[in-house]
């Protein structure tokens, strides 16, 4: 046979200490929870302690006395505190709980949904409901929680990663890739992340600004995406051009504006509006004030935004 390993015979070591441990505690128990028992038991129990000199006498009072701690745990709801109790004595109580992944997330905030009582021991603890609770706060987007015996807890954090801005209805929420709202925008640090308008807005914003910024010159242009009716997009861009999008096929629109714009300099020129809604025409619109009137009062509409949706 194949020699075992001085780390095995270690954890061998370990394991046997670990039951003894316990065996002892299970042993200490009874005298202290016969007193949970009804008056009649503990009057049996009297009884037979006067024949504990014969075999027989040994034999039934061994028996009643596993019957009788058995009836005292189960009858008066002890039963998970006694196995809880054994298991802490016995040296697997959570002494270290190591936290990783965290970046927005406090540690202290993980710390309250695992909610461990004082005395909880690793063996009981449920990592799936641990999980469920960690993966509630809301820059979580993946908890996993794995316990290294005898008296350690892991838990490893996947952050969901801040993809756009979102404001509806004079909020502003930092979203994922999928539109799921994250927390409330209020951090200059996600300041320069695309901007889209209205409802439903967060959901779509995934395909939309995969689109945009499949042309550098639109996405560096980009001031926000404005969601219409939930069906189509309009692109503003910092120097107060909107282009209306299509409502099917707004790839190939942004291509042709893309096209359009390196060809002819079209987002350069004195313009408020490109249509593209009509895949046969273009509509161009003239202005009635000036370029830099327009990026001025655009540029202080969404400071206006930000900062609005920055005090919510």
């Amino acid at each position: 046979m194949r020699a075992v390993s001085g780390q095995a015979k270690e954890w061998q070591r370990m394991l046997a200490a670990r039951l003894a441990a316990i065996l002892r505690a299970v042993v200490r128990f009874p005298d202290a929870l016969l007193g949970l028992l009804p008056l009649r038991f503990r009057r049996a129990a009297d009884k037979l302690e006067h024949q504990r000199g014969m075999r027989a006498g040994h034999l039934a009072a061994g028996g009643f006395l596993v019957a009788a701690v058995v009836y005292g745990l189960i009858g008066g709801g002890h039963l998970v505190r006694f196995a809880e109790a054994v298991l802490v004595g016995s040296g697997f109580q959570i002494a270290q709980i190591e936290i990783t992944g965290h970046g927005e997330t406090p540690e202290l905030a993980v710390l309250e949904q695992l909610d461990l009582d004082t005395d909880q021991s690793l063996v009981t603890l449920s990592v799936r409901k641990a999980q469920a609770r960690i993966s509630e706060l809301p820059w979580v987007g993946h908890a996993s929680v794995r316990k290294s015996y005898p008296d350690m807890l892991h838990v490893i954090v996947e952050e969901r990663i801040p993809y756009a801005l979102w404001q509806n209805n004079n909020h502003i929420y930092l979203v994922d890739q999928s539109g799921g709202p994250i927390v409330t925008f209020d951090d200059s640090r996600f300041g320069n992340l695309p901007l889209v308008v209205g409802a439903g807005a967060n959901v779509a914003a995934g395909e939309f600004l995969a689109q945009v910024q499949a042309h550098d010159r639109l996405a560096r242009g980009m001031q926000a995406g404005v969601f219409v009716a939930e069906r189509r997009w309009n692109l503003m861009m910092e120097n107060g051009i909107t282009v209306q999008l299509p409502e099917i096929g707004v790839a190939e629109a942004l291509e042709q504006l893309a096209v359009l714009d390196a060809v002819d300099g079209l987002l350069s020129r004195d313009v408020t509006l490109v249509d593209l809604r009509l895949a046969d025409r273009i509509t161009v619109r003239l202005p009635d004030d000036t370029a830099e009137t327009r990026k001025v009062r655009n540029a202080a509409e969404l400071k206006r935004l930000k900062k609005k949706g920055a005090r919510t």
